[in-house]
C-alpha cells in the first residue's frame, strides 16, 4: 500500500467494491502501527499511521454503500495511554459523520 500510496489502494476498493449493494467494513487495529494501536494482540510494525487510515476511509466510505462496521483486536489492557481506544474512537467518529453527511445529502 506504502508504494502505490492510499489513492491508489483507494481507487482499487471502490472500484472491486462498487457494484455491491451493501458494503460492510470489517477494519483491524492492528494494520496501524504499534506507535498509534500499541493495543492489539499482534502489534504491526510498521504499519499505517492514523492519518494514513482516515484518509483511505474518507476515500472509500463515501464512494460506497457502507451500511456497517466494526473494529476488531482493540486489546485495552494491553495499552496504558489507550491510544489504541482513542484511534478506534477517532475512526468510529469520523464513520458516522461520513455516513451522516451521505444521508443528509441523501445519496
Amino acid at each position: 500500500m506504502i508504494e502505490r500510496g492510499i489513492p491508489a489502494v483507494a481507487d482499487d476498493v471502490i472500484a472491486r467494491l462498487s457494484h455491491f449493494k451493501n458494503v460492510y467494513i470489517t477494519w483491524d487495529v492492528d494494520s496501524l502501527d504499534p506507535a498509534y494501536a500499541p493495543g492489539t494482540g499482534t502489534p504491526n510494525a510498521g504499519g499505517l499511521t492514523t492519518r494514513e487510515l482516515l484518509d483511505l476511509f474518507r476515500r472509500v466510505v463515501p464512494a460506497l454503500n457502507v451500511r456497517a462496521m466494526d473494529i476488531v483486536e482493540v486489546s485495552p489492557p494491553l495499552d496504558h495511554a489507550d491510544i489504541t481506544t482513542w484511534a478506534a474512537i477517532k475512526v468510529i467518529l469520523e464513520v458516522f459523520g461520513m455516513l451522516q453527511n451521505k444521508w443528509y445529502k441523501g445519496k
